[in-house]
């Protein structure tokens, strides 16, 4: 059946309470999700219901840098950012979703 395929809130939050490297991957594809406008000034200037809110875009947007950079999130990060993203599980869904449905490959 085709519903085993399909990412909901509670088997993708199962993935990311365990996996960083999951939840790296999460935070990176949220990010790209913020416009390029928001991205340069590291705060969200379109309240459009993607990418971070107001309250999360400076922290989220650097630790997203440092993924980038580095490659990964740092131990400090991890619980914070873990808490940060379960209010984007929405998003996060919707993301996973789309990819499964376009067969791309999940990593980013």
């Amino acid at each position: 059946d085709n519903m085993s395929n399909k990412w909901n809130r509670e088997n993708l939050w199962q993935v990311l309470e365990t996996n960083n490297e999951q939840l790296a991957k999460a935070l990176l594809a949220l990010y790209q999700r913020q416009t390029l406008a928001e991205q340069h000034s590291k705060q969200t200037a379109d309240h459009n219901g993607i990418g971070f809110n107001g309250v999360d875009a400076p922290f989220l947007s650097s630790c997203a840098e440092g993924v980038k950079k580095f490659g990964g999130l740092t131990h400090k990060q991890v619980p914070h950012v873990r808490k940060a993203l379960k209010k984007y599980l929405g998003q996060l869904v919707t993301i996973a979703n789309e990819r499964h449905a376009h067969k791309e490959v999940t990593s980013i």
